[in-house]
């Protein structure tokens, strides 16, 4: 056995059986597939191989046995259990598995091997492009192109041009295409058993353009119509469709006699129905298309009206026109007439008007009409001059007769064509010329109508049977006419009283409470009272005589109370919408508009007296709302008064709270502010009415000394201490002397007095040197009063010599 045979690389894997062992292979090439299972002295065996659970051979110990028609020649056993492909292919692909079964063990029990996978190597084949294959795209275009390639493993694809790889990807991808992107582009494929390649040829195309464009024509029927259609692109491709009518030519009427080629479309035996518009489409390959059209006149001579009626008639005496009828473009600009054969030189327009009818006008009526396209044929209309029809025998317009009683009614008429004669009742045709009544009833009581019609005319009179001694007629005609809420007036056109005095009785019933309300008037209408509000009322008429009573269609009539319109609409929280109940409302319709000079338009309609608006309402925008109440039966009613919603009228309710509360708040500090300014302004007119009552009682240079309660003092040469603040720019609060001794008032010198220092509006450099050099030390010296006197000085009376 070859050691070459089991070069091939393996892996194990794991699968339900056990193992699996993964084989390479390669294509043309041989490989061995071995079986894990050992046998050991045993004589008698059988061995089978599996793929894919589809058996391939079977063989009884160390026979070659027997293999599938599909591998045979190509598979044979190797060694001792395993198995040999020649020339593989990639349909021998797939899972292998040995089966032993040891016939010396009892009971015999097949062994199985573990699992073989077979890979086969195939080297890679480029499905798309195609060889050479030429792509065209405009400037500016994005070219998006996937190189497809099988084989195994599977190949790695890359796009190079000029010999150098743009992409590591199958697709190939090139947005906003320039002039300088055009050229040829290779995808390369590889794998381990070798590479493929193939090329596009990315060309740039210009937009078509129609250099020779088909024009408007006009022709007569019969003749042949010819079409110059081309376009001119950089792409050489280019293909032309014909259209009419926005139609495909070849799928209309005129298809097989039309033909298309390079461009030019022959049409042969135009006729008229050809007429219409032709549109000649080019298309290049890169899909984009410009067309043209043009519109084909088609001239036909006249030709009769299929809607024309060779056969007129006219009564004698009346008057009628004679038309030719006829069809032709353009229109006949001349018409030749003639009489029973004989030349009419007086008619040369497209009719005859013929003025009371006399027997001498009747014949055949010829016409011939003419255009630039030729004569049409003669158009014949048969005009007959017949006698209307008259009655011979007319009834009377009205006839009493009684109940139970035989009544005849004849009607007859002549005509030339003779006539016929039937009775209408009730819109109900009776085929009779004699009305005849065997026994008259009650029903038979109303208006009949005695036609005679021929070809040429229809006439009729009118009869109305009044049947007398019996019961009324029912009333007709019954009105509702509302007076106010709960009343309205009803009434009516009484029926034929039947010979005797008749009175009437309206009957209502309600339909709520099932109750009946009756009056009765001996005139033709009375008033309805007392209508509740919106119940509907059942309403007939009953006719009362010596003989009987009749009863009229009952109505349904609704009492005529108005829905009132909600009140109060306002907003009640959230993007909500409130109102107040109508009385007899079962729903409300919500209107709104967003444009003043726009109508109201439905939004909703609710059972509920509230209404949230929801996301179709656009809070950007103004929108007006109303409601109205509702009643099925009943017309809405008015509208409620007007809500305005937007941004600057529906402004949220914690929205508003919070600014409330910044609006207390800023409010408040403002208070503050101006009661800290009072308060400071108080104390400082404290401070210098405090000053002007002093009166200084010391020099200057005593100015040192403390004065204790006992009129003792005492003096400190080089050192100057002021218990008591001078110049009083310390508080009284604010003593700084000895905590053992009491402070005594001191009197300032005369030069001191003169300072004056806080006369005049605060500055902020004497607030900096009175908080830094006075207040802020223990023992402020003297000079310092000095200078700041001075400063003072200088920049009140803006001299710097000082």
């Amino acid at each position: 056995m070859s050691s070459s045979r089991y070069a091939a690389k393996f892996i194990r894997r794991q699968t339900d059986d056990g193992e699996m062992k993964a084989y390479w292979g390669k294509a043309g090439a041989p490989i061995t597939l071995p079986c894990s299972i050992s046998l050991f002295n045993e004589e008698s065996f059988s061995l089978d191989w599996r793929k894919d659970g589809q058996l391939i051979l079977s063989a009884f110990g160390q026979e070659q046995g027997h293999v599938t028609p599909t591998l045979q020649g190509r598979l044979a056993r190797d060694g001792f259990l395993g198995i040999t492909i020649h020339s593989v292919t990639d349909g021998d692909a797939g899972v292998y598995q040995c089966i032993v079964t040891k016939f010396s063990k009892q009971p015999t029990r097949p062994e199985k091997g573990l699992s073989a996978k077979l890979v086969v190597n195939v080297p890679p084949v480029i499905i798309s492009p195609s060889k050479n294959a030429i792509i065209h795209k405009k400037v500016g275009a994005d070219l998006i192109f996937e190189c497809k390639a099988e084989g195994a493993p599977s190949p790695e694809i890359t796009w190079s041009r000029n010999e150098q790889i743009i992409s590591t990807s199958p697709v190939l991808t090139l947005s906003n295409l320039e002039e300088g992107d055009k050229g040829l582009y290779t995808c390369l494929a590889v794998n381990i058993e070798g590479n493929s390649t193939s090329s596009i040829d990315v060309r740039f195309t210009k937009a078509t353009i129609l250099d020779l464009i088909p024009l408007n024509k006009t022709v007569i029927e019969g003749s042949n119509v010819f079409w110059h259609c081309h376009a001119n692109a950089q792409a050489t491709a280019i293909s032309y469709s014909w259209l009419f009518e926005k139609k495909p030519i070849k799928t209309t009427s005129l298809g097989l006699r039309s033909n298309i080629r390079s461009g030019d479309l022959s049409l042969q035996d135009v006729r008229k129905s050809d007429s219409g518009w032709y549109t000649c489409e080019a298309k290049n390959s890169a899909g984009e298309t410009t067309s043209s059209t043009a519109y084909l006149h088609v001239f036909y001579p006249p030709e009769p009206l299929s809607s024309h009626q060779p056969v007129q008639t006219v009564a004698s005496g009346r008057n009628t026109t004679v038309s030719c009828d006829v069809i032709a473009n353009p229109t006949p600009t001349s018409y030749t007439w003639s009489k029973n054969g004989h030349y009419l030189p007086t008619q040369a327009s497209s009719h005859i008007i013929i003025s009371y009818a006399k027997p001498g006008d009747g014949g055949i009526y010829g016409c011939q009409a003419d255009n630039i396209a030729g004569k049409g044929s003669i158009v014949e209309t048969h005009l007959i001059v017949a006698e209307p029809p008259v009655f011979t025998v007319a009834p009377p317009s009205e006839i009493k007769v009684r109940l139970g009683d035989q009544v005849s009614i004849p009607c007859q008429g002549f005509g030339d064509p003779m006539p016929i004669v039937y009775w209408i009742r009730d819109k109900k045709r009776i085929n009779q010329s004699t009305l005849t009544f065997k026994k008259v009833e009650h029903l038979d009581h109303g208006a009949y109508e005695c036609v005679v019609a021929n070809s040429v005319e229809t006439i009729s009179t009118r009869v109305m049977l009044l049947v007398e001694i019996t019961k009324p007629q029912m009333a007709s005609s019954i009105k509702f006419t509302c007076l106010n809420s709960s009343s309205m007036r009803i009434s009516w056109t009484p029926g034929y009283n039947g010979g005797f005095d008749q009175t009437f009785a309206v009957h209502a019933q309600n339909d709520v409470t099932l109750q009946w309300t009756s009056i009765k008037t001996s005139l033709n209408e009375t008033i309805l009272d007392h209508l509740e509000p919106f119940v509907s009322y059942r309403v007939s008429i009953e006719s009362v005589n010596a003989k009987g009573s009749t009863n009229s269609t009952t109505y349904n009539r609704r009492s005529c109370t108005s829905l009132h319109a909600p009140d109060k609409l306002y907003f009640c929280g959230y993007n909500e919408l409130c109102w107040t109940a109508a009385e007899g409302a079962s729903s409300y319709r919500i209107e709104s508009r967003t444009e003043p000079s726009k109508n109201f338009q439905p939004l909703a309609e609710v059972l509920e007296t509230y209404y949230r608006l929801g996301k179709d309402v656009d809070e950007t925008k103004q929108t007006i709302f109303r409601v109205r109440s509702t009643r099925p039966s009943y017309p809405p009613s008015e509208p409620s008064n007007a809500l305005r919603y937007g941004i600057a009228d529906n402004v949220d309710l914690p929205i508003f709270m919070l600014a409330a509360v910044f609006g207390l708040l800023f409010c408040f500090a403002c208070g503050l502010f101006a009661w800290r300014c009072f308060h400071n302004k108080n104390k400082k007119s404290k401070r210098r009415k405090s000053r002007s009552n002093s009166t200084p009682s010391k020099t200057y240079q005593d100015y040192g000394r403390f004065t204790y309660g006992d009129g003792s003092s005492s003096s400190q040469p080089g050192t100057e201490t002021y218990y008591e603040p001078s110049l009083r720019l310390l508080d009284d609060h604010e003593w700084r002397g000895p905590r053992d001794l009491e402070p005594v008032a001191v009197r300032y010198p005369p030069s001191l007095a003169e300072l004056d220092y806080d006369i005049g509006e605060d500055h902020p450099i004497d607030d900096m040197f009175r908080d830094r050099y006075i207040l802020g030390v223990q023992d402020p010296p003297a000079q310092l009063y000095q200078d700041l006197r001075l400063e003072r000085l200088r920049r009140e009376y803006k001299q710097s010599q000082i």
